[in-house]
């Protein structure tokens, strides 16, 4: 037997319940022809405007049918006597419910709606009347009738949404007429983000914040609702929006609420005490402090605040909002040079400065939905009101910050899809992000690329930090050091505060303890700062095949390497080594130097020397064998269109790794000048004793190969690595190299005018090459031993 109350549940999800007990509610059809009955004020509806009301024009054949089953269903979970029902009656084909309207949250909200503005027409009882609104506000628990089809159900939801939006505007109204414009302006700014063209809450957000001391903003308001309103729909602002503005101009004082009204005795006769109220607008600073020693950049400076300073410059023209991003590779000083442009600008932005670290370069970056909720308790919404969810927390960001100048900096961010819910929508709001990696997707309206220090630059921070005796006293030193810091500002702040903590050391000795590459990752650390920590965040962002190709690379990347050698070093084609490289352009672990060349940063060359990759040793082994192999098979293209048909390129070695092919002598010239010194580099590697016998002969003949193109400028270098070639054959043992390589030092002393010296050089290289056996290069050596005043020994 049913004895307690019945009562449904029509603003949210459709519910039914006796007492504490819930009922089985049925099929959405069947819930349907339920909020048709309960919604019609108590009167009968027959079987046509039921079957228009479930299924509309168009009915099924078997409609009639279905509502005797639905009410059927229904009778069985409501009635006492089904033989005689009380609660869903018959009348004539159609039915009736009989139950008490406060029995029916969708029917009990509209009598608690007009008591709540009954008592506010009285003047003197706004209080209770906004009691009674809160009562109203709270029935809802989603959106009324989630999920009930039909014609009726569908203009149901749609009228108790306008009556849910009018209950708000009223309380908003009520809250500002008491005073209380810290709880009515958050809620008008989602108000009016969620319904942009209903006037009504931007006459009250107007209100709201010029009774907050808001001026400005209020009118603000006015502009960006007069502009919204004549692109989206080619009108003017209505009546009560005009008058608001013109009120708000001649600040009417009739604008300022009245006091909340004094608490009434307790039965004890006393009076509570009144509640402090919350401060309207919080103005937040969060920004940390400026560095004080900070040195330079001031291009990159000047840039920032050009872009973000105009929101302080001019607000009437510009409606979107300024963006600007530093990034670069880890330790280049990004987050130094945003603080100092937040500091130089903060004056600009009254209403408050925000601040976070994102954590991008940490295993577990920051999420959007907890900085969201720290930026809203620090614009002053209390922790228990903010939204549970991202979106809803970033729409109520939004509000807050329309019409309010707040600059907002957000610190090693780690992709677009982590910022972009931290973005306001107001342009009179500016961001300011740091990353390693480019944000793309995000209309910046500058992106500045941090390169490390210049020179002057890196030694006005060293001698800041470090005493400009000691770095003016022994400038070789200085510049050495800086050198092996690669300019990089975090090493250059770590060898500085060494420097200053070490009155007795001289810039020399601590030069001198960074020179060797396998200790200097351990010398750039001090305390919590550590070049190696910054990079180990960026790698450890890799993926496997980009953290390989970042290894391999880097082992044979000086002084920088071109996309096809690279592809060589890889085993890829072109197009995925392409895509590997920039995709370490964008992770900021390298800088490409132009279009298809790419170059590591020294310490980070340094760093992905000393990764503990398994096989790391052979796998730098490997790249050299492969690059030296593809320098051969080009270079000895080259040479054939510069010396077509002479006999020594026929015993230079076929690589196994091809190489590329030239139509003219100018193009592989060109070519040459590219990679000399990245050549020149490869063939000093293979001279040392880590590496293979193959190695050093194939080196030795990539200089007869470059032989050719050895200009005034390139003439040294040649002449070195051929010194060093020799030496390291003969160190071997190893016959085949030896000859090769002073035949070209014999070559080389000839284009010197160095007669002397080229004779014993080509004897050197007949004796080596008989030794050898190498019947190519016999012949040419004797041929140039043979030296004259002013002969020319033989070019190949």
């Amino acid at each position: 037997m049913v004895t307690q109350p019945i009562r449904f549940l029509m603003l949210g999800p459709v519910a039914a319940h006796h007492g504490e007990m819930a009922l089985p509610v049925g099929s959405p059809l069947q819930q349907a022809m339920m909020a048709a009955l309960l919604l019609r004020d108590g009167r009968a509806a027959s079987a046509g405007e039921l079957i228009a009301a479930l299924w509309g024009a168009a009915p099924p054949n078997s409609a009639s049918a279905m509502l005797r089953t639905y009410a059927w269903r229904w009778r069985k979970e409501l009635e006492r006597d089904r033989s005689a029902p009380a609660i869903l009656t018959s009348l004539g084909d159609g039915y009736r419910m009989v139950l008490p309207a406060e029995n029916v949250d969708a029917v009990r909200v509209e009598s608690l709606a007009a008591a709540a503005l009954a008592a506010a027409r009285k003047g003197e009882d706004h209080a209770r009347a906004r009691r009674l609104l809160d009562e109203a506000l709270d029935l809802w628990f989603g959106e009324p009738l989630a999920g009930v089809p039909g014609p009726f159900a569908e203009q149901q939801r749609a009228r108790l949404e306008d009556l849910r939006i009018s209950l708000l505007e009223e309380k908003c109204g009520l809250e500002l007429e008491l005073g209380d414009q810290s709880r009515a302006v958050p809620a008008l700014r989602e108000l009016t983000a969620e319904h942009p063209l209903r006037e009504r809450p931007y006459v009250l957000l107007m209100r709201g914040l010029y009774q907050s001391g808001r001026q400005a903003d209020a009118l603000a308001v006015f502009e960006r609702v007069r502009r919204l309103l004549a692109a989206e729909l080619g009108i003017d602002p209505g009546p009560e929006l005009r008058a608001m503005h013109q009120r708000i101009l001649r600040n009417d004082p009739a604008l300022v609420g009245t006091a909340a009204p004094e608490p009434e005795p307790t039965a004890g006769g006393r009076t509570p005490a009144r509640p402090t109220p919350a401060r309207s607008t919080p103005v937040p600073a969060q920004l940390p402090a400026d560095i004080p020693d900070f040195t330079g950049r001031e291009r990159e400076l000047a840039a920032l605040q050009a872009v973000l300073g105009r929101v302080v410059q001019d607000t009437a023209d510009h409606t979107v909002l300024p963006i600007a991003a530093v990034c670069g590779m880890g330790g280049v000083g990004k987050t130094a040079v945003a603080l100092r442009v937040a500091h130089r600008l903060r004056a600009g932005f009254p209403d408050g400065q925000l601040y976070a670290d994102l954590r991008g370069d940490q295993p577990k970056p920051a999420q959007p939905s907890v900085l969201l909720a720290s930026f809203l308790t620090a614009l002053g919404i209390a922790p228990n009101a903010v939204p549970e969810t991202l979106e809803d927390r970033s729409r109520l960001f939004r509000s807050l910050l329309d019409g309010r100048r707040v600059l907002i900096l957000l610190d090693n961010a780690r992709d677009t899809a982590q910022v972009r819910p931290l973005l306001p929508g107001s342009a009179h709001c500016a961001v300011l992000i740091t990353s390693r990696a480019r944000l793309f997707g995000l209309a910046t309206a500058a992106q500045i690329d941090l390169d490390v220090f210049s020179v002057g630059e890196a030694t006005e921070m060293l001698a800041q930090a470090a005493g400009g005796g000691r770095v003016c006293a022994d400038p070789a030193a200085t510049g050495e050091l800086l050198r092996y810091c690669g300019r990089l500002p975090l090493a250059i702040r770590i060898v500085a505060s060494r420097l200053a903590s070490r009155p007795s050391w001289t810039v020399a000795r601590l030069a001198d303890r960074l020179a060797a590459e396998q200790h200097r990752m351990a010398e750039l650390s001090l305390g919590d700062l550590a070049v190696a920590s910054a990079f180990d965040w960026g790698y450890r962002q890799l993926t496997p095949d980009q953290a390989t190709a970042f290894r391999v690379v880097a082992a044979v990347s000086r002084p920088d390497i071109g996309l096809p050698a690279a592809a060589a070093v890889l085993g890829v084609d072109r197009r995925r080594a392409e895509d590997l490289l920039e995709s370490l352009v964008d992770a900021g672990m390298v800088t490409q130097t132009h279009a298809g060349r790419y170059r590591y940063h020294e310490l980070l060359r340094v760093f992905a020397s000393q990764l503990c990759a398994p096989g790391g040793a052979v796998e730098s082994a490997t790249a050299l064998s492969k690059q030296l192999d593809f320098l051969l098979a080009t270079a000895t293209a080259a040479f054939l269109q510069m010396v077509p048909g002479d006999p020594i390129s026929s015993a230079l070695r076929t690589p196994v790794v091809p190489g590329l092919r030239f139509d003219t002598p100018c193009a592989a010239a060109r070519w040459v000048a590219e990679e000399f010194d990245a050549a020149i580099t490869a063939v000093l590697a293979a001279t040392t004793a880590a590496t293979s016998a193959q190695d050093l002969r194939t080196a030795a003949d990539l200089l007869i190969a470059l032989r050719p193109f050895d200009a005034d400028p390139r003439h040294e270098r040649l002449a070195v690595a051929a010194a060093a070639v020799s030496a390291a054959a003969t160190d071997r043992a190893d016959r085949h190299s030896p000859g090769r390589a002073e035949f070209i030092r014999g070559n080389l002393a000839v284009q010197a005018i160095r007669l002397g010296e080229a004779a014993e050089h080509c004897r050197r290289a007949a004796a080596a090459c008989r030794d050898g056996d190498d019947r190519v290069i016999l012949p040419a050596s004797l041929a140039a031993a043979d030296i004259r005043p002013m002969s020319v020994a033989h070019r190949p």
